[in-house]
């Protein structure tokens, strides 16, 4: 099925056809402060990652700009000056876990997307207030590990590994039982982390923000 936009007059009841996509979903289309353009994002799959599309309303005239990682996308606000903002989630699956995201300005000229800020949840609304501020809703997910003993069935009875509004994933006890090996977003990236049964003390592993390979632990 088609993907529409619509433009639709408060006064009056003929809603006009604006753009249509096949296999498609569409993802809060924002007029443009000029009132001249619509900007939605259009959601996609791997194979066809998601899309931000700027339209020209008088002339059908349409624009695409693939997201910078191939990622999920957020929807877009417009800013004062005429160009786009959007949050690109860290990962298609992990999005769907709640993952971290990386905020984006979007130059609709040179279609050079800026990097603005890290987000520890991504953010499926992205919305400009008049003065400037970003108001972003999301859906905070949180995952941490609890040692629980495999005769318990009760919860309360675990021990927290780890804690935080963070994903934690995936634990691996090391060979001598001393410690625990585990995925996480904690550190603005997803890597590897290792947290000590004996003090609960942490390390990060790996770090993919520079060069992921594995760090030297001091």
């Amino acid at each position: 099925h088609p993907a529409v936009a619509f433009e639709l007059r408060v006064v009056g009841t003929a809603a006009r056809e604006l753009w249509s996509q096949l296999n498609a979903l569409i993802i809060a289309p924002r007029w443009s402060p000029d009132g001249r353009r619509v900007a939605l994002t259009l959601s996609g799959s791997q194979n066809n990652p998601n899309t931000i599309v700027v339209l020209d309303v008088a002339s059908g005239a349409t624009r695409r700009y693939p997201a910078p990682h191939q990622a999920v996308l957020s929807s877009v606000t417009w800013d004062a000056t005429g160009n786009l903002v959007v949050a690109e989630g860290e990962g298609i699956v992990a999005v769907q876990q709640g993952a971290s995201a990386r905020l984006y300005h979007l130059d609709l000229r040179s279609g050079r997307f800026e990097e603005k800020g890290w987000l520890a949840t991504f953010p499926f609304i992205v919305e400009m207030m008049p003065d400037g501020r970003l108001v972003l809703a999301g859906q905070v997910n949180r995952m941490n590990l609890v040692e629980l003993p495999i005769e318990s069935r009760d919860l309360a009875r675990g021990r927290t590994l780890t804690a935080g509004l963070v994903i934690d994933r995936q634990p691996v006890y090391s060979p001598d039982g001393s410690s625990v090996t585990f995925s996480s977003n904690r550190g603005e990236s997803l890597d590897l982390w290792e947290v000590s049964l004996g003090s609960g003390e942490m390390h990060r592993l790996t770090d993919k923000r520079g060069t992921g390979h594995l760090l030297r632990r001091e």
